[in-house]
């Protein structure tokens, strides 16, 4: 359920999400991905990343991803 939680951040980048999810992974903080995807072509996927994290965490979060 996301009624605990708190939108982190949004990106369109399949290498930055794969980052912040390692970053977040090794500082122990308990995330939720919500993928979106925008459109699709033959050969191009576009999708959004909204990251969650428990209310409690989002400020340690934010200043932990704040320059990736």
């Amino acid at each position: 359920m996301l009624f605990d939680k708190r939108e982190l951040t949004i990106t369109y980048d399949l290498k930055r999400q794969m980052l912040i999810r390692e970053t977040l992974e090794k500082e122990n903080i308990n995330y939720v991905i919500n993928p979106i995807l925008m459109s699709w072509s033959l050969n191009r996927c576009q999708a959004e990343y909204k990251f969650y994290v428990k209310k409690s965490d989002y400020e340690r979060a934010m200043y932990i991803i704040k320059y990736l």
